[in-house]
């Protein structure tokens, strides 16, 4: 059973990935828009290295070892 903290913590990795998901669609857009002046490639593979981040944190949390999906 998750402690009270350890559910706000799930809670925040889960909002992070959310957010973190709507920037990368967001970015990918820009990009097949040829919008290089807005963003650029190397954002999008930090924030996609971030998102893997992520889902691996919430994995260990959840305490199955394979990644979120």
């Amino acid at each position: 059973m998750m402690t009270r903290k350890e559910d706000i913590e799930l809670a925040l990795l889960r909002r992070k990935k959310n957010d973190l998901e709507k920037e990368i669609a967001r970015v990918k857009c820009a990009h097949r828009r040829h919008e290089f002046a807005e963003v650029n490639t190397c954002q999008l593979f930090i924030l996609e290295n971030r998102l893997n981040w992520v889902n691996e944190s919430i994995a260990r949390r959840l305490g199955n070892g394979s990644r979120y999906k």
